[in-house]
């Protein structure tokens, strides 16, 4: 593996904030939800439009139960996947542009996954 520069650092430092802000931003709207179930699930008791209140909250909450694991299960996924892949031929690495693209993939590429698992679940169950 070539010696990192300042830019692929740079790079990996802003991917992972990245990743770690998709990840505390669900974390942070499961917390938040968890409050106000008292008041949503006790609209099942009122019966009728009331219902809708905790059948809502239901909705929400288990989709953003699910994103984060989508987020979990990309992070555990893509990293492994792309840090063992060999994308580039052995003659290629030598070039140093080539390198760096081979020290940085993996965590660009777990970004990505990451950015792209934070909206397919709300986007599947249309909440």
């Amino acid at each position: 593996m070539p010696s990192a520069t300042w830019a692929e650092d740079a790079t990996i430092i802003i991917s992972g904030i990245n990743i770690l802000l998709a990840v505390f931003t669900r974390l942070f709207k499961v917390l938040l939800a968890i409050p106000f179930a008292p008041i949503a699930l006790a609209g099942f008791a009122g019966g009728g439009a009331y219902s809708q209140t905790g059948i809502s909250w239901l909705k929400t909450y288990t989709g953003y139960c699910l994103e984060a694991f989508l987020i979990a299960l990309a992070v555990g996924l893509s990293f492994p996947l792309f840090h063992n892949a060999d994308f580039l031929p052995a003659s290629e690495v030598s070039n140093p542009l080539m390198g760096a693209l081979a020290y940085v993939m993996p965590v660009l590429a777990t970004s990505a996954c990451v950015k792209g698992a934070e909206g397919i679940m709300s986007k599947m169950l249309g909440i």
